[in-house]
């Protein structure tokens, strides 16, 4: 048996492992976590509780020395942004438009 039978016969196993997964149409994770004694996960069941884990909230984060004005921020998805509120109970206005990375 030659060296490439011999590793293409030690990663045959895994390739079917991965293939299976993909055909259930699962959550892959990633390969750094330990899922022993955790069920299967399939991606219409992920897609489901998207929109209870992308949550949103607002945080103070400084008040201008003078004016009646705060920034807070905030979090849309994955991306924090910055807003101005300009009097006690205000309308806030965004002044930051980042991306999701």
């Amino acid at each position: 048996m030659s060296t490439k039978q011999f590793f293409l016969l030690l990663l045959m196993p895994s390739a079917i492992i991965l293939n299976a997964q993909q055909n259930k149409n699962l959550v892959i994770p990633n390969e750094n976590l330990i899922t022993e004694n955790i069920p299967e996960i399939t991606k219409e069941l992920s897609n489901r509780v998207k929109k209870y884990t992308e949550s949103r909230g607002a945080s103070f984060v400084t008040a201008h020395p003078i004016n009646e004005e705060i920034i807070i921020s905030t979090r849309f998805g994955a991306t924090t942004q910055f807003h101005k509120v300009s009097h006690p109970l205000g309308v806030r206005k965004q002044i930051t438009f980042l991306t999701n990375l």
